[in-house]
């Protein structure tokens, strides 16, 4: 047989490229690359065959010997940044995109790469703002849109921003995904009946949306209606109709019907398949723990959760953390609380509860919140917003919190009214709003500033049981130190050191909660929290479990049972691979 030329290779192998057949493309564009070893376009195509193929392993390595000969090739760093992302190999993957936007700067395709990358991370709060870049240099790409309106519903900012989510509707509104999309958004803000009526219309557009299907399903069970939810993705599960969302709700689900084990085969089939992106693999692998939990199974619990929390080990900087709280004890120090100016807001509205995350802050908000006279706004990151705008307010080359030592009563005043106004978009205008976003104890000093009458609920927990139960739970890659035993230990100092020096220096009058104490005898715990933040008794406290109102955190279920003990003690399961925690708990 006559050899064919290289030109006649790449036409056929670009002809079944088109049909689907990638496996053909593969074999034809080997045979060209034989003949052009050199060639840089033979090589993308060929990568690119292999990872449509299934065999980016394989793509990353031609990728890596072409780009040796060609330095700076940006056609070839796009494929690889593709390649190293579907082989797992994230890290590589995003050092390969930063350098196609150091290349690339102008181009959208570059920016859009680093934020699919980014998502695939599951860093999309740094996602959010690389794809903004990208949609300003082009409009007009609905794949940028869509994958920007994805980052906006995991930016982990309450309420979400959907309004490209919208937008995506508005430009294309035959695709069933941009519905489900922006139902999700809806439901995530607990506009429940917008978020069913997206849902629907996705259904109605593709029967087999599976993110359609479960999004309906988590709104049903939000509302109670857990038969409901039940028979929507059921028949799913057991034909084998399975994705991330799906096995995510079909868990929470079963769980609520306290029959976890059920749950536990389809997701360890789903993980074992390979199926699913690094985040979803993550995810899944900390809900099975979970379940694993639920039936005893401690060892492979940790096992699941230690596997989970790879995605974010080793992202978290101890020490840039430990020099935060150092700052801001010295920014706030006993001299400068004494000195530093108050806004002249009277309101003791905002109530704010602090401390680490799985300390009983959602618990707390959703008692608090089924008193008639308290609304739960839910976690803002409004203080936050706010201490990282106060530097250009303050016109100052000083970042926060130094800038602080500048602070007006005008400009304080300011944050006072911008907080206030966010807050009663979330929680109306009751006597007390509570907000019960944990990390604000890193803002106490600033809150005492900005609201000299507010008062602050500090929750407490056994440390063990906390950090266990961070651990055990999917966080965002901004809290990173949860995926680590070490910085979970090492973070939970620096936590108890900034509050205790809250404890001495001027700020709000705070009131410790401690959970155990709450679980075992509510009554009188709930009496002095009520009469710190000056409301009076109400019996809705103790039935909080039948309270309407919905928590978008990972103890959105536990809040709807009646208060229990079970979470007492729950580290003692896991003693044996508990080690490293209490060394870093008890050292420093």
């Amino acid at each position: 047989m006559a050899k064919r030329p290289v030109a006649q290779l790449i036409n056929e192998a670009d002809q079944a490229t088109r049909i689907g057949d990638h496996a053909k493309a593969v074999k034809l564009l080997k045979h060209a690359a034989k003949d052009q070893s050199n060639s840089a376009e033979i090589a993308v195509k060929l990568a690119d065959s292999l990872v449509a193929s299934g065999q980016p392993a394989e793509a990353v390595k031609i990728l890596n010997r072409s780009i040796q000969k060609h330095k700076n090739n940006a056609a070839l760093l796009s494929s690889l940044v593709t390649a190293q992302r579907l082989a797992g190999n994230l890290n590589a993957a995003l050092e390969a995109a930063h350098e196609l936007t150091r290349l690339s700067p102008d181009s959208p395709q570059s920016w859009h790469l680093l934020g699919r990358t980014q998502m695939a991370s599951a860093d999309a709060p740094t996602a959010y703002h690389t794809l903004e870049h990208a949609l300003s240099l082009d409009p007009d790409d609905l794949e940028i849109r869509g994958l920007f309106a994805d980052a906006q519903l995991s930016s982990g900012v309450y309420p979400l921003p959907i309004d490209q989510a919208e937008e995506m509707v508005r430009l294309q509104p035959d695709n069933s995904r941009n519905h489900s999309r922006l139902g999700n958004g809806y439901r995530i803000n607990t506009r429940f009946e917008e978020a069913i009526a997206a849902f629907d219309t996705a259904m109605s557009l593709d029967r087999h949306n599976l993110e359609a299907v479960a999004g309906k399903a988590e709104v049903l069970e939000s509302l109670g209606q857990t038969d409901e939810a039940m028979s929507l993705v059921k028949p799913r599960i057991y034909t084998g109709q399975t994705s991330f969302l799906l096995l995510n709700c079909w868990a929470r689900l079963c769980q609520r019907k306290k029959d976890p084990a059920t749950a536990i085969g389809p997701i360890e089939q789903f993980i074992s398949a390979g199926r699913s992106s690094a985040w979803h693999r993550s995810n899944l692998l900390i809900r099975l723990g979970q379940l694993y939990e639920k039936v005893e199974r401690y060892d492979e619990a940790f096992q699941a959760w230690t596997l989970g929390n790879r995605l974010h080990r080793g992202r978290w900087d101890n020490e840039a953390h430990e020099q935060l709280i150092d700052r801001l004890i010295s920014a706030y120090s006993e001299e400068a609380m004494n000195s530093l100016p108050r806004s002249d807001s009277k309101s003791s509205q905002p109530v704010f509860v602090v401390g680490m995350y799985r300390s009983g802050t959602t618990l707390t908000e959703q008692i608090l919140s089924a008193h008639p006279a308290i609304a739960g706004a839910g976690e803002l990151g409004q203080m936050n917003a706010l201490a990282i705008e106060l530097p250009e307010k303050l016109g100052d080359e000083l970042t926060y919190p130094e800038c602080i030592a500048k602070a007006t009563p005008s400009v304080l005043a300011e944050l006072a009214e911008s907080y206030r106004a966010y807050a009663h978009q979330l929680a109306g205008n009751e006597d007390r709003i509570t907000d019960k976003m944990p990390m604000n104890y890193l803002h106490v000093g600033l809150i005492s500033l900005v609201f000299p009458n507010a008062r602050i609920i500090h929750c407490t927990r056994n440390p063990m049981d906390t950090c266990i139960s961070c651990y055990g739970n999917a966080f965002s890659s901004r809290m990173a130190y949860t995926a680590d035993l070490n910085d979970l230990g090492h973070t939970y100092r620096q936590y108890k050191r900034l509050m205790a020096h809250w404890e001495n220096v001027n700020t709000l009058p705070m009131i410790e909660l401690n959970y155990e104490s709450l679980v075992t005898d509510p009554e009188p715990v709930l009496r002095s929290i009520l009469e710190f933040i000056e409301i009076p008794w109400d019996d809705a406290c103790l039935s909080f479990h039948e309270s309407k109102r919905i928590n978008v955190t990972p103890s959105i279920d536990q809040v709807r049972e009646p208060l229990y003990r079970g979470s007492m003690g729950r580290a003692s399961h896991f003693e044996s691979h508990l080690e490293p925690l209490k060394q870093a708990l008890a050292s420093g």
